[in-house]
């Protein structure tokens, strides 16, 4: 539910954090998807995380009573300090499973979480300045979250035909079309669906065309007036496409980058980016919408949106992300 920002349930939610045992956290060097994981799993013990810089300096000068943990990441292992103990995982444990430094939380926090109230849930409180909207929702990684630029959040009401498309058939919706695992397209309505290629790696609507890069490095344009495949050619090792102002359509590979003009022109353009090859995120497609997904959930730059995807779609430019957490959505207009 969307509050008012002098709403008595976020003020009461506000003073009775107090009642809550804080633990001071420095993370040092980790990677922001990473800190924001482990402040989650902190706070379902009950426990308020605060991030403090230069913590042993601080640790000097403060009272002993105050409870301090430590994560620096050291070659291709992560170092726990907490008290006296020094706790070592090997950073690949953590991608591959990040249940295991939960259970190390879950270990060292115990006592902490006796002293816990059980009946404050910690929260996060999101500020949307263009919708002038503040509301309460299950804990983010952070007490309070300022939506910027492109994002947005709202409630949990969904779109009327997205209860109808949520089966494994069904890849993702795009204005007026539905894209499927099977290289298929379809108009909403159903009254045509034909197959234009393997399955489907990233894919772009715009007005009457559809682009699609599917997992063999093939490209195909479909006008969707005609019904009729107007371009189609393989790029081997091509794992993204972008769509310019002028209708130029690039291909990125891991090779370099390919422009297509005309839907028949293909130029080599220049050397681009290699592909991305980090082990902490994966590219979500369409990439368009600039989504990256972790072993930690899904982030659309630093916020985290949730861990759960239900349903995605795209509707006069706008990207609806649906997670545990309600529907996120982003601009995709530039």
């Amino acid at each position: 539910m969307l509050l008012s920002s002098t709403d008595t349930a976020i003020q009461n939610y506000i003073d009775k954090l107090n009642e809550l045992p804080i633990i001071y956290i420095d993370f040092s060097d980790l990677p922001s998807e990473l800190k924001n994981f482990i402040s989650r799993q902190i706070a379902e013990f009950g426990i308020l995380p605060v991030e403090m810089k230069n913590l042993n300096d601080q640790k000097n000068e403060s009272e002993s009573e105050i409870i301090y943990i430590k994560f620096q990441s050291h070659d291709k292992y992560l170092n726990v300090e907490f008290k006296e103990d020094i706790y070592t995982i090997p950073l690949d444990s953590i991608l591959t499973e990040p249940s295991n430094i939960s259970n190390l939380l879950n270990l060292l926090l115990n006592d902490l979480r006796k002293n816990a109230s059980d009946d404050i849930k910690l929260q996060s409180i999101i500020c949307d300045k263009s919708a002038n909207t503040v509301c309460l929702t299950k804990f983010l990684g952070t007490l309070c979250i300022f939506l910027y630029d492109k994002i947005n959040f709202e409630g949990n009401e969904l779109a009327s035909f997205v209860p109808t498309l949520k089966d494994d058939k069904v890849i993702f919706v795009w204005d007026n079309y539905i894209v499927y695992a099977d290289g298929s397209i379809s108009d909403l309505s159903n009254t045509w669906k034909m197959k234009i290629s393997n399955i489907p790696l990233d894919y772009i609507v715009s007005e009457n065309k559809i682009y699609v890069l599917d997992i063999t490095g093939q490209i195909i344009i479909l006008n969707t007036k005609s019904r009729r495949v107007t371009f189609t050619k393989t790029f081997e090792g091509a794992y993204m496409i972008k769509l310019d102002s002028s209708g130029s359509l690039s291909v990125h590979t891991t090779k370099g980058q390919y422009t297509i003009i005309n839907e028949k022109d293909v130029i080599y353009k220049e050397k681009t980016e290699s592909l991305e090859s980090s082990q902490s995120s994966v590219r979500f497609y369409p990439s368009i919408v600039d989504l990256h997904i972790t072993p930690f959930g899904y982030f659309y730059n630093d916020i985290f949106l949730g861990e759960d995807m239900k349903f995605g779609y795209i509707k006069n430019k706008t990207f609806y992300l649906i997670t545990e957490v309600g529907i996120w959505k982003i601009n995709i207009s530039d």
